[in-house]
C-alpha cells in the first residue's frame, strides 16, 4: 500500500526511499484479483501501515480507516492483516488502532500480529543512529513510547512481533542494560520480542 519510511534509521534500506502511497482504488483492484484466485486474507504491506496516505509523521486517521474499510468491504475478503507498523505511530494515534480493531472484529481470541522495531532502549543510540524513530515524541521518551504502544496494542488485540538489535555500532554495557530494562517493562503485554544481530549495509 505504501513504500518508504522517512524515519532515517542509518542501518535500514526503506528509509532511503521516498514515501509513496498507492490509491485505494489500485489497492482494491489488487485485492479483488487475489480474491478471484482464492485468497481470502488481504495483508496490507508498508513500512508503517498507519502512515498510509500522509507524508507527515503522524497518522491520518481518516485515510487509514478508509483504507481498511475499503479492503474489508471487498466481497470474498474474510480477514485483513498488516505487515509493519511503527511504535511511535501507534502511540501517537491510539484512536486509529482502536478503530481498525473494531472494523476487523478483533478480540482476545481473534487477534492480529504485525512486525515492528524496538531496536534499543538507549536514547543515546536512538539519537546517534535513528533520530526520527520516536517522532513526534522526544528521543528521551522512547521507552515510554514503546510501552505506551505495547499497552495500546494489548488493549486492542494487536500483537507485536518486535525486534531488539544486538551489537549496534558504539553500543556500550549501559546501552544493553537500558534495552534489558525496557524488555522487562514489556513483560505483561502479549508480544514476541526477537533479538536481531546488527548487520551493516
Amino acid at each position: 500500500v505504501s513504500r518508504g519510511c522517512g524515519r532515517g534509521c542509518r542501518f535500514c534500506m526503506p528509509t532511503l526511499r521516498r514515501v509513496r502511497h498507492r490509491s485505494v482504488e489500485d489497492i482494491s483492484a489488487d485485492v479483488r484479483t487475489n480474491v478471484a484466485f482464492g485468497v481470502r486474507c488481504a495483508c496490507l504491506h508498508a513500512e508503517d501501515v498507519l502512515r498510509y496516505g500522509t507524508l507527515g509523521i503522524v497518522p491520518d486517521h481518516d485515510r487509514v480507516v478508509a483504507l481498511f474499510k475499503a479492503v474489508r468491504g471487498i466481497p470474498g475478503v474474510e480477514d485483513v492483516s498488516v505487515s509493519h507498523c511503527a511504535l511511535a505511530s501507534i502511540a501517537s494515534s491510539p484512536q486509529t488502532v482502536s478503530r481498525i480493531a473494531e472494523e476487523l472484529g478483533l478480540n482476545r481470541h481473534r487477534w492480529m500480529g504485525f512486525q515492528t522495531g524496538i531496536e534499543t532502549g538507549s536514547p543515546r543510540l536512538i539519537q546517534n543512529l535513528m533520530n526520527m524513530k520516536a517522532a513526534p515524541f522526544k528521543i528521551e521518551e522512547w521507552d515510554n513510547v514503546v510501552e505506551s504502544a505495547f499497552a495500546i496494542c494489548d488493549d486492542n488485540n494487536w500483537v507485536p512481533a518486535a525486534t531488539i538489535m544486538v551489537n549496534l555500532p558504539g553500543e556500550t554495557e549501559d546501552d544493553v542494560l537500558r534495552s534489558v530494562e525496557l524488555v522487562d517493562d514489556l513483560h505483561d503485554y502479549r508480544s514476541l520480542i526477537v533479538p536481531l544481530l546488527f548487520a551493516p549495509f
